[in-house]
């Protein structure tokens, strides 16, 4: 009985673990939360599904990819057989169990990073910049290259909307500051 076990001569509580035995657990945590990744995963692209939609014969795919399969076929990428309907509903639940997934801390850091400059490109679709640009600052933070690609990218186009709103309200000047600051913009 772990009680009458003593370290130091210290009863031990009935609860107590040695250090490896936490490690185990850690290892087997990360494994069962690897494979419920897996279950999360689109069949097109074989990625983590950053916005995740279910076709009519319910199976689950990246929005993006799926809609361009079905763009030049009516039949699903799993089955074979032919969609009742190309209509593609969004599964909040499973994005938001995709999330979780992803702050665990269980998931491969690559895995993380490609992830979320995908998500920052579907926020960005969603109008929430602010959002997509914190994500985007973490993962190069976390050494994504392909997320400064795209802070890049989002910049420049928030810069060319400056200078057009500018010239718009016919203050040239701050058009032509806006223009010096960003040549290529």
């Amino acid at each position: 009985r772990a009680a009458d076990c003593w370290h130091h001569g210290t009863p031990l509580p009935r609860n107590h673990r040695p250090p490896h035995d936490s490690m185990k657990r850690k290892h087997e945590a990360t494994k069962v939360l690897g494979d419920i990744a897996a279950d999360f995963r689109c069949s097109i692209t074989a990625t983590l599904i950053a916005d995740p939609v279910i076709t009519a014969d319910g199976h689950l795919y990246e929005r993006a990819a799926i809609a361009e399969w079905l763009r030049t076929r009516d039949t699903s990428p799993k089955t074979g057989k032919r969609l009742d309907s190309k209509i593609l509903t969004p599964s909040p639940t499973v994005r938001s169990a995709t999330e979780r997934l992803i702050d665990s801390g269980h998931l491969p850091v690559e895995e993380v990073r490609e992830w979320q400059t995908r998500k920052a490109a579907v926020l960005i679709r969603d109008g929430r910049t602010e959002d997509a640009k914190a994500m985007l600052l973490d993962a190069k933070a976390a050494g994504d290259a392909g997320a400064g690609l795209h802070l890049g990218k989002l910049f420049l186009a928030e810069a060319r909307s400056l200078i057009a709103e500018a010239e718009a309200a016919g203050v040239e000047d701050a058009a032509e500051t806006l223009r010096a600051h960003w040549p290529s913009a």
